[in-house]
């Protein structure tokens, strides 16, 4: 029987990594949560000030719980158990060096830190220090030793995109533009392979997969956005973007009949 082109788990991401085989997936590509300081650094602009003519702020912690130390090693555990190939991890700059230790520990190679450039970047509300305009990205590969191999040639690990596109869903706080994800399914999977998402989100990763011929897996814990990338995805299969498919609009391939069944004999 063929394996479906995405399946999504709605639960605990590391009890749901517990249970998948060694080396069942080829990539790992994941943002997952912050550390604790990010989330207490959050903020935004005080719209009743705003209004007022005034300026000011207000926190805007992130609506999901922050990265412990213990989760941590255990993504990067689980993470290098399943992963046959790559496996790529977004993180804060502060973490980088946090994120090499316990992959290092996992046993996993580091290769390199990426970067994703915004030149739509939030500017530093407070105008006291510069803004920051990046993220950055912790790549690794398995097996330990032996050749890497990617499909970007020798281009440079920067990765430059705006933040803020008309394919946005806006259902994530910290959703990815689905132009950086495509570029990064492209570069570190082949055709065919499997792709790993733990920390589905809004479903990017897996929206990027399907278009690009990928198979996808993924988990998330809030069933909202559990819901939001099965419906996402669910578009996608059909040709569809989640702004299509909630507008009504017909993909051709739901639009052509259904092939007759073979006749044996």
């Amino acid at each position: 029987m063929r394996a479906p082109a995405w399946w999504l788990h709605e639960g605990d991401a590391y009890a749901w990594l517990a249970t998948c085989p060694d080396k069942s997936v080829d990539v790992t590509l994941a943002d997952p949560p912050y550390d604790a300081s990010a989330h207490k650094q959050q903020k935004r602009l005080d719209k009743g000030k705003r209004a007022r003519g005034e300026k000011g702020m207000v926190a805007a912690p992130l609506p999901f719980e922050a990265l412990t130390e213990s989760d941590r090693a255990l993504c990067a555990q689980h993470a290098v158990r399943v992963t046959k190939r790559w496996i790529l991890f977004f993180c804060q700059v502060e973490s980088v060096h946090l994120w090499i230790d316990v992959m290092r520990a996992a046993g996993a190679k580091y290769i390199r830190t990426l970067v994703w450039v915004k030149p739509d970047f939030q500017p530093q509300l407070s105008g006291d220090r510069p803004g920051t305009g990046y993220e950055h990205m912790v790549l690794f590969h398995l097996p330990h030793k032996g050749r890497t191999d990617w499909n970007g040639g020798g281009r440079s690990g920067v990765y430059t995109f705006v933040s803020k596109n008309a394919e946005r869903t806006y259902e994530h706080p910290s959703e990815k533009p689905i132009a950086l994800m495509n570029a990064l399914v492209s570069d570190f999977s082949r055709p065919g392979e499997i792709v790993l998402d733990p920390f589905a989100g809004s479903g990017t990763t897996g929206a990027s997969c399907l278009r690009l011929g990928r198979q996808f897996r993924g988990a998330e814990g809030d069933p909202h956005w559990a819901s939001v990338t099965r419906e996402r995805l669910g578009h996608e299969s059909v040709g569809l973007t989640l702004r299509e498919g909630r507008s009504g609009q017909r993909s051709l391939l739901e639009l052509l009949p259904a092939p007759a069944p073979l006749e044996i004999g």
